[in-house]
């Protein structure tokens, strides 16, 4: 038979080893539900920042596309602006061309005028004498002025009837007392 201390001592150990699992299953229970609540709160966290970031993304994309549309405003604009250098630099050159033709088009000017002024004084001329005389003028101006000089002689248009026909008139080649006047390197015969 088993000594009675034994016994007594034996249900103490047992009673301190059920002391101890209860409290291992408390502590267990405690760190159990501790890390529940952090698990929630690590979800919560979780969610916010999951949702703070979604924000974030679209807010980002938001911005992406009122940029893209900026970009394709400005791009059609630099378009319309690359349209209009061209259209301007197009004018400027026909302009420049333009402006080359000044010097020519006054000289045809003032010779069309002299020519419109000779004609009026020609239509009382009958016999030509007028015509002779200022064409002998303009060559003696001619000479005195010297080859240097930039002068115009004039033709004097009749009226039709003294002309012997159209047919001979295009045969004829202007001779040396008729206009040749140089504009710009450009010879017009009247």
């Amino acid at each position: 038979m088993i000594p009675r201390t034994s016994i007594e001592e034996a249900n103490r150990h047992l009673q301190q080893l059920h002391e101890r699992v209860n409290h291992l299953e408390t502590t267990v229970k405690e760190q159990n539900e501790n890390l529940i609540a952090k698990d929630k709160l690590l979800h919560i966290r979780v969610s916010e920042l999951g949702s703070a970031k979604d924000k974030e993304i679209e807010g980002l994309t938001n911005k992406l596309l009122a940029s893209e549309r900026t970009v394709s405003i400005l791009q059609e604009e630099l378009e319309r602006k690359n349209q209009q250098i061209i259209a301007l630099q197009q004018s400027h050159s026909t302009l420049r061309r333009l402006l080359n033709f000044k010097d020519d088009v006054k000289d045809l000017l003032k010779t069309m005028e002299d020519a419109e002024e000779n004609l009026a004084l020609d239509e009382g001329d009958t016999d030509g004498l007028l015509s002779f005389y200022q064409r002998s003028t303009d060559s003696a101006t001619y000479s005195l002025n010297g080859p240097n000089k930039k002068v115009r002689k004039k033709k004097f248009v009749r009226n039709m009837d003294n002309y012997p026909s159209n047919a001979a008139a295009e045969n004829c080649t202007p001779s040396d007392g008729e206009v040749n006047s140089n504009l710009g390197g450009k010879e017009f015969y009247l």
